[in-house]
């Protein structure tokens, strides 16, 4: 995920929820460092921010926005504690991000399978 001001700052506004659900917010951004330093301190963000300046994390995943150069799509991931993606949003428009409450029902999702509660 492109760390950008408007997703960031919901990200910010969520975190104490995704602390009580026993979660983390990680951002990876193709930011230079300092730009990002300046964005955190900014918004005051608390939460961990992963730099990929040559964008071989977006490679990897496959979310690169060619059409705009070397920028990633918006994604969203959700992972659990063994690693499983449970939860994957790649939007070609960066203008949409799934909302706060979006992920945070995905969180609980996983919260709920690591407590065996609505598992069939």
């Amino acid at each position: 995920m492109t760390l950008l001001s408007p997703p960031a700052r919901r990200a910010a506004e969520a975190i104490d929820e995704v602390q009580i659900l026993e979660a983390e917010v990680w951002a990876v951004s193709i930011d230079p460092p300092d730009k990002l330093q300046e964005m955190r301190k900014d918004l005051g963000l608390t939460f961990v921010t992963l730099m990929d300046p040559g964008g071989e994390t977006i490679k990897r995943y496959g979310i690169v926005n060619r059409a705009h150069g070397e920028i990633p799509h918006p994604t969203a991931l959700v992972i659990d504690t063994q690693g499983v993606i449970r939860f994957l949003r790649v939007d070609e428009d960066y203008r949409l991000r799934p909302s706060n409450e979006e992920l945070l029902q995905q969180l609980r999702k996983v919260q709920s399978r690591k407590q065996g509660i609505g598992m069939k």
